[in-house]
């Protein structure tokens, strides 16, 4: 069986155990989940991650109020182990070759640690690695498995008129791989192309003031909007650039098990002029991917009887399809991915 059906089934498996679990805790406690008769609707409180930044997704959670921050631990740290089918970024495949055949596993771990500095805003560090199994047959120069190394610093802070979430970063990717065949091949200006940096802000909107005439108690997001923005100063001189909208809600299935879709619409300006073979003329501003996602997360800490000041363990089963748009599909820069993976995080403070 290829990997991609193993991991469709793993999910479906995985899926079916959770709310098994869940059922069994509910029906042992001679109680019944009212999440199991209807959803209710509750905060996202961290995102779906858009599948272009694999990265630890808790960076891009909104910021606490300062209210909030005062009653928690201002020191957060979090830890997340990911196997993942294929590894896709802004729509394009880092991990295919011609005589693939089936995938090859991409192993991801990333972490993060932030303090809030309370009505001063939270200030954060992320790192996050990729190793690509079949690493020899799209690099044969490379040392090991080590595809990718990013490092993110940011800072966050919640504008409260306006129920929005205001983040700003910067991240440094690093290709340990390419440095050798780079500096073999005839072009010297492109020696330095095993590293580049960009910066970034993003926007994570509270919409629940739109649904009061249906909701008027809720004070939680339901369609949770969110805009984001980078520009690479590195490989892309300053003229690469990528925009996503993204909208997901949370459903809590029961007190452990929560159902997350995601919807993230990806737009190129020159991006794909810069990382990808293809060259199809400059200034380039175009609808790029249209990405869907599902997350199905059980958090697993009453499970294993985890003490509150221990932190927290969940496991997620992730399902994505990546829909390339426009001439970026007509012209070969990317096409569509279908793809997935399993998740362990640990998360402590905040």
């Amino acid at each position: 069986m290829s990997l991609s059906k193993t991991i469709t089934l793993g999910l479906v498996l995985s899926g079916w155990w959770m709310v098994h679990g869940a059922l069994a805790q509910n029906t042992d406690s001679g109680t019944t989940s009212p999440q199991l008769t209807s959803f209710r609707l509750q905060a996202d409180e961290q995102p779906a991650p858009p599948p272009d930044q694999p990265a630890l997704d808790s960076a891009d959670a909104p910021a606490p109020t300062a209210a909030e921050e005062g009653a928690s631990n201002p020191l957060t740290f979090s830890i997340r182990y990911a196997l993942f089918s294929d590894y896709i970024f802004r729509g394009i495949n880092f991990s295919d070759f011609p005589a693939e055949g089936d995938e090859d596993v991409n192993h991801q771990m990333s972490t993060s640690v932030s303090y809030s500095f309370g009505e001063w805003g939270t200030f954060g560090f992320d790192t996050w690695f990729e190793w690509y199994a079949a690493q020899d047959e799209i690099n044969p120069y490379a040392d090991s498995d080590l595809q990718e190394v990013d490092l993110t610093v940011w800072y966050s802070h919640p504008i409260d008129p306006i129920a929005t979430n205001f983040k700003v970063g910067w991240t440094h990717f690093n290709y340990p791989g390419l440095s050798r065949p780079l500096n073999l091949d005839r072009d010297p200006s492109n020696n330095h192309n095993n590293h580049t940096h960009e910066w970034w802000f993003r926007l994570d909107h509270n919409d629940a003031w739109m649904w009061k005439w249906l909701w008027p108690d809720n004070e939680e997001g339901i369609l949770n909007p969110s805009f984001f923005y980078a520009m690479d100063c590195g490989i892309g001189s300053g003229t690469a650039q990528w925009m996503e909208v993204g909208l997901s809600h949370k459903f809590a299935l029961t007190e452990d098990l929560s159902l997350t879709p995601s919807w993230t619409l990806g737009i190129d300006h020159n991006y794909y002029k810069y990382f990808t073979a293809v060259r199809d003329g400059d200034h380039t501003t175009r609808l790029a991917t249209m990405v869907w996602g599902l997350d199905l997360t059980y958090d697993l800490t009453k499970l294993l009887q985890i003490p509150d000041p221990w932190g927290s363990i969940a496991l997620s089963g992730l399902l994505y399809y990546s829909d390339a748009l426009g001439n970026a599909y007509d012209n070969g820069t990317i096409k569509d991915e279908f793809y997935g993976g399993f998740a362990v995080t640990y998360s402590f403070g905040g």
